[in-house]
């Protein structure tokens, strides 16, 4: 039985997390399992970040995997999401496409309101994706986002 998740808290993040990738757009998530097989020091259980970075107009989409190691030799590049704390939602739904479709575009708002009634600034230049590890084999799949608290 579905039970709907839509929890906020705010967490600390002590050492940025490394995210080997490339900026562009959605045609990126086919070269997922490439990056897997090419990275050097990937995480055993590595997630998979979707990072929006910059403000409007300028901003870009990048996609990668949680790595160890910043030497990393290919047409891919390192992003590091600074340490710090970040506004964390941790979501779910009942299948794949509602998570990724209606969903997923509705919590940045539900952020970013979530903020303003607990009077706290954020950083909109920011925002982390963060998908597990296995999420289209969940019944009910789920993932994170993380807003950066301007400090």
């Amino acid at each position: 039985m579905y039970i709907e998740k839509n929890e906020f808290k705010v967490i600390t993040i002590e050492k940025g997390i490394k995210v080997f990738g490339a900026k562009s757009g959605y045609e990126l998530y086919g070269k997922i399992d490439d990056m897997k097989n090419i990275a050097k020091g990937k995480k055993e259980h590595c997630s998979h970040y979707g990072l929006w970075i910059g403000s409007h107009p300028n901003e870009y989409y990048f996609i990668g995997i949680e790595v160890i190691d910043d030497e990393q030799s290919h047409e891919y590049t390192t992003f590091t999401v600074p340490e710090g704390k970040y506004i964390q939602n941790h979501f779910n739904a009942e299948n794949i496409d509602k998570l990724l479709g209606e969903k997923c575009g509705k919590k940045y708002v539900e952020g970013e309101n979530w903020a303003k009634q607990n009077n706290i600034p954020i950083d909109t230049s920011l925002f982390v994706e963060i998908y597990p590890e296995g999420i289209f084999d969940m019944e009910f799949p789920e993932m994170y986002y993380l807003c950066k608290v301007k400090e």
